[in-house]
């Protein structure tokens, strides 16, 4: 029998919870996490990929969560403004990407 594998994080959300998916490259934890917050939370997930963004959007359409994730296309970083950032193979399975070559993505910054 095969299993999901499960972050550790998944055990400690609630319905209602909000949830942030940094690098969310085609949206599976943004989904598991979705189904257990729920309508009453919401889940955002950054992507900066423009093709793994697109993914990521289809992804939760198809799940029928759109209502609870909101799809990104931007990277988290410590400061505003634009970063360059090299595209990982979508096709190699690896969910990395590089900051330094590339198109430039949006940066969202989270500030307490």
């Amino acid at each position: 029998m095969h299993t999901i594998p499960k972050l550790d994080i998944l055990d400690h959300l609630s319905p209602g919870d909000v949830f942030v998916d940094v690098g969310a490259h085609i949206g599976y934890w943004s989904i598991l996490a979705a189904r257990i917050i729920g309508p009453e939370g919401k889940v955002v997930a950054l992507e900066p990929d423009p093709e793994a963004a697109e993914l990521c959007r289809s992804n939760i359409h198809a799940n029928e969560l759109s209502g609870i994730v909101d799809v990104i296309q931007a990277a988290a970083w410590s400061t505003e403004g634009q970063v360059e950032f090299s595209r990982a193979n979508l096709a190699s399975g690896l969910r990395e990407g590089r900051v330094g070559a590339g198109p430039p993505a949006q940066i969202i910054s989270f500030k307490r």
